[in-house]
């Protein structure tokens, strides 16, 4: 039984830690129909970045500096998109590339940094009131205790995001997919648009990434691969598990913020059996290619009866 608990608490500790860069992504794509790759890199580049700073106990100096980090990789894509003139697709490459870069850099040839403090750790009173009143049962309630922090967090970041959609720079935003020229003819400008939410998105997701280093009490240069399409399927999957329950064909602003928050938690559910499956029947052992083939089979899946369902709608 306890270790059953401890496992369902891992899972919406994970699901969590990944919806925030898919709420980044969010952004570029349901919003300004962007498909930004640079999210992979900006959640490297932002555990990196927490990672130098938590080992000289700056904690939260170094989280905010990731975020900062991360709008910068967003705004190098943006100024290759828009400066350049190069094909969106491209763009996201170039900025995944020099973020993952960059990443790689500030962390030397170092693996398996160590933390000394992270955030769940960090010497203030909220926290010493969350150690006082649920950490006293052992290594569980530490895990409940970093549980109750993460979905604070994500969940005031989506209440925040939330209400900016519906004012003028969520609306500005949305008009960016479809009506982008129209955009430009009432007044607004459309590079400062793309330029902001590429840098807003990738500074999310970059702070995933801090999160994520700080969840880890470590930083490894494997961070930041395969979050792209974790991300993409936590979307996919959580929009239609939103849409099914609210019956609703489209989604508000406040829907598509929730849908990655669902559908990360529900994913990585669903990978944590998989896995735990094929390693007690032996069919293979623990490690991260395990976690990207199951990655990539489940997007398969996701995307086949996506378009199925479309299809079936269209007839």
């Amino acid at each position: 039984m306890y270790d059953l608990i401890q496992g369902m608490v891992d899972c919406l500790n994970s699901g969590l830690i990944y919806s925030i860069p898919a709420i980044g992504m969010v952004l570029t794509l349901r919003y300004a129909s962007f498909p930004d790759l640079t999210i992979e890199g900006s959640f490297a580049l932002g555990a990196s970045v927490a990672m130098i700073f938590a080992q000289s106990n700056h904690t939260f100096v170094g989280i905010t500096l990731a975020v900062f980090a991360g709008i910068l990789a967003g705004l190098v894509t943006a100024f290759v998109f828009l400066v350049a003139k190069t094909d969106k697709l491209i763009s996201g490459i170039v900025g995944m590339v020099i973020a993952q870069s960059t990443a790689l850099i500030i962390v030397g040839s170092t693996i398996n940094v160590g933390l000394e403090k992270t955030i769940f750790y960090y010497p203030s009173i909220f926290d010493d009131y969350l150690k006082n009143t649920l950490t006293s049962g052992g290594v569980l309630s530490i895990e409940i205790t970093r549980l109750v922090l993460l979905i604070v967090i994500v969940f005031v970041l989506m209440a925040m995001l939330a209400r900016l959609a519906h004012k003028k720079f969520g609306i500005a935003i949305r008009a960016l997919a479809n009506h982008a020229d129209m955009l430009s003819k009432l007044g607004y400008s459309r590079m400062f648009y793309y330029a902001l939410i590429l840098g807003v998105s990738n500074g999310i997701a970059a702070f995933g990434g801090a999160i994520f280093a700080n969840h880890q009490k470590g930083y490894d240069n494997s961070f930041g691969l395969n979050v792209l399409v974790i991300a993409l399927v936590g979307i996919l999957l959580g929009e239609e598990i939103v849409k099914y329950f609210t019956r609703k064909k489209d989604l508000t602003p406040r829907g598509q913020l929730l849908s990655p928050i669902v559908g990360s938690i529900v994913y990585m559910g669903f990978v944590t059996i998989i896995a735990d499956i094929t390693i007690v029947t032996g069919i293979a052992q623990s490690s991260p290619n395990l976690r990207r083939l199951l990655t990539a089979i489940f997007l398969a899946l996701v995307l086949f009866i996506q378009r199925n369902k479309e299809t079936s709608n269209a007839t």
